[in-house]
């Protein structure tokens, strides 16, 4: 179903289910179970975003503020106070890490949630320590399928609820289903949870996959986002919301709206009562999407950026090698709306480099656009999150020139400030990294952040992969 000419988006109920029954899944364990890794065909891949037009007035890149973090090889860690950060061991990821490592987390008081693309862990002891849970086989599995890779995690503060989104395989006709799992903080220390299964064909793309998930919390739903592929084909992208007493009554009907024009979309966190994302329509056309009673759509004309160029390398290691532009950062702050994305060398940049487009939300002009950006080596996978003190804090990796990929943190209001979480010793031998990271608003803390990272040390197997559970701070 197209997008409608007057800027609107259709919007439907998807069926009714009863997730009242809690789902106690299996033991925390201190051994390490064999797994077999769940994975899906080929890499899905988006279509790539349409080329503007090349010429471009040059005033228009001075409108561009950079951000530069001034990362110095055996330098200090920086400004940007690190109260917590914890390394997942082996037994805490049953070895089951990756290049791709893709981690998510979520955290309240002493319970701190933490995934990868194929484990997942508990900490009851604010990220000190953390015991491994088995994703294949913590809920049952759907018919035909089991347990593939992809997960998210999000806590929601006014009702108390961890969410936990996780991807699973194609049955034989080729769909799969994401499974929200949702609990009280007491319940995820009992581990009760209660779940509500979103398949392709109730969002009306039967015979479809749903790919590259994501979760954004506001103040009266909760939202995921999806896209579907026809085996390596994009064919839409879903924006789906729950509303939060729901999740308190188990009795669900969520909306979704749908789009097969716009790809990839990214709600933004602290999106109060209304749902706020965006997607690229070319390389200086943003749309944001604002989503009350009706779904509507505005386009945003940004500082052109690159989609090539899109390599960083430092000695035989390109770590950018699937790197694409997708929308990674999406937060409201203040009335703003800031959105995060990956752009190549070039435009006067030297290095790929993170930009920041700043919209205002309620007239949904553009603001100021910005850029994280280093003169001598690359910066990607930029995720946003806000704090109760309305500062924007991001979770990102950079490498090339002096540096292999490495894990820093930072915050990007007021005077910018940052910090090396941890600085990697050792490239990835197929020139690729992960999708995402996360950043979180901590809790109870909310003056605080929560972020997940990851780097190689030593070499890139998987017991070379090491990632972090970091708080920061001001």
């Amino acid at each position: 179903m197209p997008d409608q000419p007057d800027n609107t988006l259709p919007v439907s109920d998807l069926p009714p289910q009863d997730s009242t029954e809690p789902v106690v899944i299996d033991d925390l364990t201190d051994e390490a179970p064999e797994v077999e890794r769940g994975r899906p065909g080929p890499r899905h891949r988006f279509p790539p975003v349409p080329e503007s037009d090349p010429q471009l007035d040059e005033d228009e890149e001075l409108e561009i503020e950079r951000i530069d973090p001034g990362f110095q090889a055996g330098a200090g860690a920086g400004p940007v106070q690190i109260v917590r950060n914890t390394v997942l061991t082996a037994a805490a990821s049953n070895s089951s890490t990756s290049v791709v490592c893709e981690p998510s987390v979520a955290s309240h008081d002493a319970v701190v949630l933490y995934t990868g693309n194929w484990f997942a862990a508990l900490s009851t002891d604010s990220g000190g320590t953390f015991r491994y849970i088995n994703p294949y086989t913590a809920f049952p599995s759907p018919a035909g399928m089991r347990f593939c890779c992809d997960q998210v995690l999000q806590y929601i503060p006014s009702i108390d609820t961890f969410a936990w989104l996780l991807q699973y395989t194609e049955n034989p006709q080729g769909e799969n289903v994401l499974r929200l799992a949702f609990a009280k903080t007491a319940d995820v220390v009992q581990r009760r949870w209660r779940i509500y299964d979103i398949r392709p064909a109730a969002l009306g793309s039967p015979g479809n996959m749903l790919d590259f998930p994501d979760m954004a919390v506001g103040a009266t739903h909760l939202y995921i986002t999806t896209n579907a592929f026809q085996g390596e084909t994009w064919t839409a992208s879903y924006v789906i919301r729950i509303p939060l007493a729901q999740l308190v009554s188990g009795q669900i009907v969520a909306q979704r709206v749908v789009s097969t024009q716009n790809f990839a979309f990214r709600v933004a966190q602290q999106c109060a009562n209304v749902g706020l994302w965006a997607s690229h329509v070319s390389t200086t056309v943003l749309r944001v999407y604002s989503w009350a009673q009706s779904a509507t759509f505005k386009d945003v004309t940004v500082p052109r950026w690159l989609r090539t160029g899109m390599s960083s390398q430092t000695g035989a290691f390109n770590w950018l090698g699937r790197c694409d532009s997708r929308i990674l950062g999406a937060a409201l702050v203040g009335g703003e709306l800031w959105f995060t994305w990956g752009s190549g060398r070039g435009l006067g940049f030297q290095e790929p480099h993170t930009r920041i487009a700043r919209v205002n939300a309620a007239t949904q002009a553009l603001v100021k656009s910005q850029a994280l950006a280093s003169a001598t080596y690359a910066i990607q996978y930029a995720t946003l999150a806000v704090n109760t003190s309305n500062e924007v804090g991001a979770s990102y990796m950079f490498g090339g020139g002096p540096f292999l990929p490495s894990h820093a943190v930072g915050v990007l209001t007021g005077t910018p400030a940052h910090a090396v979480v941890k600085a990697g010793t050792h490239g990835p031998r197929r020139q690729q990294w992960g999708d995402y990271l996360a950043a979180r608003r901590h809790h109870p803390d909310g003056t605080r952040f929560s972020a997940s990272g990851y780097t190689l040390q030593g070499g890139d197997t998987e017991t070379s992969v090491e990632p972090r559970y970091v708080v920061f701070t001001r």
